[in-house]
């Protein structure tokens, strides 16, 4: 499958540049911890955007998907989320509207030296300020995407359409349409005012566990060895303000979906290509003070 989109390129931050509050594999640093809660935010080496937070939980996987503890890090990804669509956050830090997304990745074909989610469960808090593009630019390019990720697709939206006892409040569903992200797109009745916790955390528990059981079924069919889960979802609000859910289903990638996240409107494909060169002195900068700035906005609000 072809398709066509853009890369755009984001620095790598130089390690004596970070926090470093405590020596944490393949991450920046940290910029909040609870002990109490077991969770942190925390600051990227090798970060999806200039402006980037990625919320880490340093419970053991097993225990980061169950209801109660998804739940939990949902409603403190949403708070984030909010924090970054204050008027005087987008204006001061050039952020381009609509561009927020959270995060996050389940996959078990990770190696165990990653801080993918084999080793501990975290979610991407990403955006996109104009500072990214002009930066390194922006390219037009063509994409491979593996076949699977479709045909998966189909497989999860025929069993989430045909689910009678669904658990959202869904007003629309689609796979594949024009101007749409790969994938299942899932938009709800939710706005960032009002967002039922319970019912969303269900859902995403429902779409992991079938993904799971097509994962499977898709590797016996075509003989191929088991990799279990792997898929990316994406939560964002689209331009009338609702709240969208974006499922792709992977196999035989290592590339995360906050590498591969879609920030434009219209559903074209935007590939991160990450590490390209080191982030100079100023931008650091702007990072640190944007960081700063949403942390302390959210301990404002955090209980």
């Amino acid at each position: 499958m072809i398709v066509t989109g853009y890369e755009y390129a984001v620095n790598k931050i130089g390690k004596k540049k970070l926090y470093q509050k405590e020596k944490l594999i393949n991450l920046g640093g940290e910029l909040f911890f609870s002990e109490k809660e077991k969770y942190g935010i925390l600051d990227k080496t090798n970060p999806h955007s200039i402006y980037d937070l990625m919320l880490y939980d340093f419970m053991p996987k097993y225990k980061s998907m169950t209801y109660k503890r998804l739940k939990f890090l949902l409603c403190e990804s949403i708070k984030l989320f909010g924090i970054l669509q204050e008027p005087w956050i987008q204006e001061k830090y050039n952020l381009i509207s609509g561009t927020t997304r959270i995060i996050y990745n389940y996959s078990t074909n990770i190696s165990e030296m990653s801080t993918m989610s084999k080793d501990n469960f975290h979610i991407h808090i990403n955006t996109i300020s104009i500072l990214d593009f002009r930066t390194n630019g922006l390219i037009k390019k063509e994409f491979t995407i593996d076949n699977s990720i479709f045909e998966m697709s189909v497989l999860l939206y025929n069993e989430l359409k045909n689910d009678k006892n669904t658990n959202l409040d869904i007003l629309s569903m689609n796979i594949g349409e024009k101007d749409t992200p790969l994938g299942v797109v899932i938009v709800t009745k939710y706005t960032l005012n009002y967002v039922d916790i319970s019912k969303l955390t269900k859902y995403l528990l429902k779409i992991h566990k079938i993904v799971g059981k097509f994962s499977e079924e898709y590797e016996k069919k075509n003989k191929l060895k088991s990799e279990g889960s792997n898929y990316s979802l994406t939560i964002y609000f689209d331009n009338e303000g609702q709240l969208c859910i974006n499922v792709v289903c992977k196999r035989n990638s290592l590339n995360g979906g906050a590498s591969d996240t879609f920030f434009i409107d219209n559903g074209e494909f935007l590939l991160v290509k990450r590490n390209s060169s080191y982030f100079d002195d100023n931008r650091v900068k702007l990072r640190r003070e944007f960081q700063d700035d949403i942390v302390n906005e959210y301990l404002k609000i955090k209980d």
